[in-house]
């Protein structure tokens, strides 16, 4: 409002229309997040991507997924508790990709909101990609100390492969542009490497749709034993100490009955 003074009195305007301040910032630590049930899903799946913070209580999180680069706002939830849980339903390879989020603390005069959470991948698995083969070489019993090769092959050129033991990645290698085959090689294997393999590939254009795993490869590294249970391995201790025990019994009951027989 505003005011003047005329002809001996004051006169003022109407109160303006209100104006809001906001003060924003983001003194808050970043969220975690993760991908349920994994971050490889079957076309169809549903997904759900949790949100976390540890400091404060039913916060509102925003969730962005990547594309081109450039980072989008998809979705905002209040969280129940300390965590958001986002779920992603009958997941197609059009929603495969990077996610992040973060949170907010807003009232009437204020929004604060945290930095934004480390990226979480969701990769879709596409059954019209024709599963890779495998191949380990040399293919019988190894010995430690030796050097593989592990050949995954494709149905076209120049795809990315990824190669896994027991379900975790350990590689990723892209195939040269005139070939639909790449070759990982294990330098000086031990018995640490022995396990089942497999491989996947995708498309350098579809960076988040992968095929199916190709058909596992076994490899055995000689010297391996299968592992003993503890318990069984305590009694096995305790009855070959009592059965050396009892032999030595045996040798001193015999000395004594030797010498015996050689004085009389």
């Amino acid at each position: 409002m505003y005011c003047y003074t005329g002809y001996g009195s004051e006169y003022c305007s109407y109160n303006s229309d209100p104006v809001d301040i906001k003060i924003t910032g983001q003194p808050y630590p970043k969220p975690s997040i993760t991908v349920s049930p994994t971050e490889v899903v079957a076309m169809g799946e549903t997904v759900k991507i949790h949100c976390k913070n540890e400091v404060f209580q039913e916060p509102l999180f925003y969730l962005y997924s990547q594309k081109n680069s450039m980072w989008y706002f998809i979705i905002f939830k209040k969280a129940t508790g300390s965590e958001a849980v986002f779920s992603l339903p009958d997941i197609q390879p059009s929603r495969a990709g990077i996610y992040r989020c973060h949170y907010c603390l807003q009232s009437d005069f204020y929004e604060l909101c945290s930095n934004h959470s480390d990226q979480a991948h969701i990769n879709v698995r596409d059954p019209a990609l024709t599963k890779p083969s495998i191949k380990v070489r040399p293919t019988e019993v190894l010995s430690p100390g030796l050097n593989i090769t592990i050949e995954c092959q494709g149905p076209e050129n120049g795809l990315n492969f990824s190669l896994y033991k027991s379900g975790d990645v350990i590689a990723r290698q892209m195939s040269p542009p005139d070939r639909n085959a790449t070759v990982f090689s294990l330098i000086a294997v031990g018995l640490e490497d022995a396990g089942n393999y497999t491989c996947q590939y995708h498309r350098t254009r579809y960076l988040f749709v992968q095929s199916e795993p190709s058909d596992p490869v076994e490899l055995v590294v000689r010297g391996m034993s299968p592992q003993k249970d503890p318990v069984t391995v305590i009694w096995t201790s305790i009855a070959a100490g009592l059965l050396l025990l009892l032999l030595l019994l045996l040798v001193f009951v015999l000395c004594r009955k030797m010498r015996k027989a050689f004085f009389m």
